[in-house]
């Protein structure tokens, strides 16, 4: 994880460190506001307790990098370019890693691999 964060330090300094944290945090907060709402649901579906979290986190990415790109326009006058679009990108990516564990133990639930009410609770534990 230090690597990542120097990589990103290097590519955009203290900011993009804290964009990329940020983003992760908000991509979090989301996924795991999703698993709490399914996980309350009395007819909880393996395949919509899934398909939830993934286009919950996966929007609210998007929204993220759209305003960041948004952002630069406003502040820089023009479109990102060169490092500046690798910095927005890892920032996305950080966002989007955040839902490889519950999105894979939803995975298990869906293929029935593992009980759907076991991944739900263990997805709102990661």
């Amino acid at each position: 994880m230090q690597r990542r964060y120097d990589r990103l330090f290097n590519t955009g300094g203290s900011r993009a460190v804290g964009a990329y944290l940020r983003e992760r945090i908000y991509a979090t907060f989301t996924g795991l506001a999703i698993v709490l709402v399914v996980a309350g649901s009395d007819h909880a579906d393996a395949d919509h307790a899934l398909l939830a979290l993934l286009f919950g986190v996966i929007g609210i990415t998007i929204a993220g990098f759209v305003s960041d790109v948004v952002s630069h326009l406003a502040v820089e006058g023009e479109f990102p370019h060169g490092a500046d679009w690798v910095v927005l990108l890892r920032v996305a990516g950080g966002g989007l890693s955040t839902v490889v564990v519950p999105g894979g133990l939803m995975l298990l639930g869906w293929l029935e691999i593992i009980a759907l009410s076991t991944a739900i609770s263990a997805a709102a534990i990661v």
